[in-house]
């Protein structure tokens, strides 16, 4: 099992419905949203490195 974090970043007035959509992708075991320079923090899980990887 291979874990990630990603930073997000978010479009204001919009955090609510991004973190919603977020929340149903495959993979997505928690969203923290924070406070600074990024907005939430997704904490993601695939079997493989490959699985994790964008595109």
């Amino acid at each position: 099992m291979v874990k990630a974090y990603v930073l997000v970043r978010l479009v204001p007035g919009f955090e609510s419905n991004a973190i919603s959509q977020m929340s149903v992708i495959p993979g997505v075991k928690d969203i923290i949203v924070v406070f600074g320079r990024w907005d939430a923090i997704i904490q993601v899980e695939a079997k493989t490195l490959t699985e994790l990887s964008p595109g």
